[in-house]
């Protein structure tokens, strides 16, 4: 009976409980749709394989979110509420690395240490040498091409999918090379170069050029007659142009001969890059030369013998 009693209590008080009920949420992100969509007016040339994303979060209490777009055309991400920011770059490079990520006004893009050897692909040879007023600088891999943009601060809202538009602006230059009128390729088999005082970074948001200064090594081709040509990237040169100060460009060419001697031309192309009506454009810039004394090798005891166990060295003075 006493057992009877304490249950009959235990529902009298269950019936004057109130319960009060609430719809279940199952979405606590709070996220909508964001479509993304390129503008390459302005780089018509570019066609990268895909794009990375990086959305900053005005108000620092969110991690930066990341995403990644495959082709150039963009597509759609999905983004928390909120006040953001957006970098975006291509994705699809190999020699180029980033710092300084913390904030999007920050970013730099720049290349690691490398060699004269690794740059030129030069195989069997001595230690290359630096043209002498360059000898300060650290060697660097040329850059990838690299397309950069941002937006303006926006916000997300839990709302109807929201879109916006980003125009990429290149943030390496492209760099032409032709040299004719150069005797004696056919007695020629390896053949490199290198270029002295560029930067060795950029920043991504603005395209402001780092202060420190790189030598850039590059591949050089022949046309086994007279003429050799190049092309490379490099973030830029001189970064206090507007202020009027231009650094030294020392170009120097590599060549070995079919009797593995060895041999370094430098020319100083410092005034054929920082005249801008030489070189208008400063996304492609051409660089003419005439003229490399190559030498003959030794055949049947003729010709000119140069020292096969180590670089010989001729600067050549550039005409205008």
């Amino acid at each position: 009976m006493k057992s009877l009693h304490i249950l009959l209590l235990s529902l009298a008080a269950l019936c004057f409980t109130s319960c009060e009920y609430k719809d279940l949420c199952y979405d606590h992100s709070h996220v909508t749709n964001l479509n993304i969509t390129y503008n390459w007016n302005t780089c018509p040339e570019a066609n990268p394989s895909g794009m990375s994303l990086y959305f900053y979060d005005l108000e620092a209490v969110k991690d930066v979110e990341r995403y990644d777009l495959s082709g150039k055309e963009g597509g759609t991400v999905r983004l928390p509420i909120g006040n953001y920011e957006l970098i975006t770059y291509n994705n699809d490079t190999e020699a180029n690395l980033y710092r300084y990520n913390d904030q999007l006004s920050t970013i730099e893009c720049y290349t690691r240490p490398s060699t004269l050897e690794e740059g030129t692909l030069l195989q069997g040879t001595s230690p290359m040498p630096i043209a002498a007023e360059a000898e300060g600088q650290k060697v660097a891999l040329q850059p990838d091409p690299l397309w950069c943009g941002i937006s303006n601060p926006f916000e997300m809202k839990l709302s109807a999918d929201q879109s916006i538009t980003i125009t990429p602006q290149s943030r390496v230059k492209h760099v032409s090379l032709t040299i004719t009128d150069v005797p004696n390729l056919k007695y020629s088999t390896q053949f490199g170069g290198a270029i002295s005082g560029m930067a060795g970074g950029v920043v991504m948001a603005t395209g402001q050029l780092t202060e420190d200064l790189v030598i850039l090594p590059f591949q050089v081709f022949s046309d086994g007659v007279s003429t050799l040509t190049a092309e490379f990237y490099t973030f830029g040169h001189c970064p206090h142009n507007d202020e009027g100060v231009y650094n030294e460009h020392l170009l120097t060419i590599y060549v070995i001969l079919s009797d593995g001697s060895m041999w370094y031309y430098t020319y100083d192309v410092s005034d054929l890059l920082n005249d801008t009506t030489l070189n208008p454009d400063s996304d492609d810039c051409h660089i003419e030369l005439s003229g490399l004394p190559i030498p003959k090798p030794i055949v049947n005891g003729s010709g000119f013998k140069p020292d096969v166990d180590d670089w010989e060295n001729e600067d050549i003075e550039v005409d205008m």
